[in-house]
């Protein structure tokens, strides 16, 4: 129980430290490009919203309800499948926040 805490207090303090030394080095680097990550984010939400996405999250949506009718399922799942479409179909939306929110 104690070796819990302290890996969690390692893993904190290092985050900590590792967000430090990362703000003094934007602060120095003055404007951050970000427009290959920009490009390499818009592909693969694109590609995740493909066809297959929309198949894969229709069979999961049919498939929940069916055994949530049946009372066969933990309705945690039912939230988490319906958090994954959430972020999937609306990733774009969300990064365009973000980057707005960081510009």
């Amino acid at each position: 129980m104690y070796r819990n805490y302290v890996q969690a207090a390692v893993a904190v303090l290092a985050v900590a430290l590792l967000t430090l030394h990362a703000s003094e080095v934007l602060a120095q680097a003055g404007t951050v490009d970000f427009s290959k990550v920009d490009k390499v984010g818009t592909e693969f939400i694109t590609w995740l919203k493909g066809n297959i996405a929309i198949a894969i999250f229709t069979g999961a949506f049919i498939i929940c309800g069916f055994m949530a009718a049946m009372n066969r399922i933990s309705w945690w799942w039912v939230v988490m499948i319906f958090v994954g479409g959430f972020f999937v179909f609306g990733g774009s939306t969300l990064v365009t926040q973000m980057k707005s929110a960081l510009s």
